[in-house]
């Protein structure tokens, strides 16, 4: 099959995916499922009270933050891995994600509450501690002058369990319950609001943007540097763009969900082997539908595996992370 319609084939799919797993997931409960109730709402028939505020103001908020987080952060990933041109780049892995959750968690422990340009406190306090954590990670893999991925790699899992030891700490201390230190360290969809969905949606579109601006000079820097340089590529112009955005969308997705590793990680590798492209122009679509699906499978599962209890989402993308990491690791070295 040829490139163009192996590409159209799989975002094509995946778009099929999507659609189907949307009520599929909206109506799916382990206690009472309302599928039923879902098709009758899609064919804007009269519903139950009850059941139109359980499925429009308790399910379909979590949908919809499932899918866009999980959009966020492979946005995120594919960004990151092509900048340090590295497969093993995540905003979990460079500590991107547990300095916005020790930000968010100070923000909520300090009590601070303001907003600036229709951005909540917890939410800007999450970003700052992102940025500040990218910045001293990307400071600390510096050698010489030079970037050393080793370095990078190292300094960013340490500062990311830095961050967590911290936040964990707080929350002790202040007297927060252990559920309150998983919610963070671990992530979970579980507190989602039509409020938690606006949180998100200013950075996503303050951030994708910035992404798609980067997207082609990003194919020029695969070259490396002094190619792209010659070839009108401001590299350190680029960095900071993509920087930022990285930083806007891991850490808007920390601030409401907690910390979810690896979906980063893994969804720009499938999007790669799926549709067989390495343009971040072309990988950009299929690693949004992919994030989105992997989320909202994983939350999916969290709600429903357990009648008794919720599972943490994140525990199921380290479930699937972590090996995929090691096997990346291993073919890497």
């Amino acid at each position: 099959m040829r490139a163009e319609g192996r590409y159209r084939l799989w975002v094509g799919a995946l778009t099929v995916l999507l659609l189907l797993s949307l009520p599929l997931i909206w109506g799916w409960s382990e206690a009472t499922p309302r599928w039923s109730e879902v098709w009758t709402l899609l064919n804007r028939q009269p519903l139950d009270d009850t059941d139109r505020y359980i499925l429009l103001q308790l399910r379909l908020p979590r949908l919809m933050l499932g899918l866009l987080a999980g959009m966020m952060l492979a946005a995120a990933g594919l960004v990151l891995q092509g900048l340090f041109r590295n497969p093993l780049m995540d905003p979990f892995i460079l500590g991107i994600s547990g300095g916005g959750a020790l930000g968010a968690g100070l923000a909520i422990l300090l009590g601070l509450d303001f907003w600036l340009l229709g951005l909540n406190a917890i939410s800007l306090s999450a970003f700052a501690g992102a940025l500040g954590v990218i910045a001293l990670v990307y400071q600390l893999g510096r050698y010489r002058g030079q970037l050393v991925l080793d370095r990078l790699l190292l300094a960013g899992v340490a500062l990311s369990a830095l961050c967590s030891a911290l936040l964990t700490l707080f929350l002790v201390l202040k007297g927060q319950g252990l559920d309150q230190v998983v919610y963070w360290i671990m992530g979970s969809l579980s507190h989602s609001r039509w409020e938690e969905v606006l949180t998100l949606i200013p950075f996503a579109l303050l951030a994708l943007p910035l992404v798609l601006l980067g997207l082609h000079p990003l194919n020029l820097m695969q070259t490396g540097e002094e190619t792209a340089a010659s070839l009108g590529v401001n590299a350190l112009w680029l960095k900071r763009l993509l920087l930022l955005a990285a930083a806007l969308l891991s850490a808007a997705v920390v601030a409401v969900c907690g910390v979810i590793g690896f979906v980063g990680l893994m969804v720009p590798h499938l999007a790669r082997l799926s549709t067989g492209s390495s343009d971040f122009r072309r990988l950009l679509l299929p690693s949004l539908l992919l994030g989105g699906l992997l989320l909202l499978w994983a939350d999916a599962l969290s709600r429903n595996l357990l009648s008794s209890q919720e599972i943490p989402v994140g525990i199921f993308t380290a479930l699937l992370g972590v090996p995929f990491f090691l096997s990346q690791l291993q073919r890497s070295s």
